[in-house]
């Protein structure tokens, strides 16, 4: 029988990392792949921790990089209200 999950210091339970689903042989993300793009933003539009996703610092910048290219051409809102 596996112990019950104890809260972080904080009190809220801790969220597991989401294993990252890009390789590190991909050389670069394109920013009309909204649905690739999608799942690194969270419900408000912003743009998920390397912390949290758990992506490599270069796959990150990456996916910051063609987010805001998005952006820009209005492929995906700046915030969600």
């Amino acid at each position: 029988m596996a112990a019950p999950r104890k809260p972080s210091k904080s009190g809220y339970p801790v969220q597991r990392k989401r294993r990252a689903s890009i390789t590190r042989q991909v050389l670069e993300i394109d920013h009309k792949n909204l649905a690739l793009i999608r799942r690194y933003t969270n419900e408000f539009g912003q743009i998920e921790s390397r912390k949290r996703s758990g992506n490599a610092p270069v796959t990150q910048r990456m996916i910051a990089t063609a987010i805001k290219r998005a952006r820009i051409l209005a492929l995906l809102p700046f915030v969600k209200q």
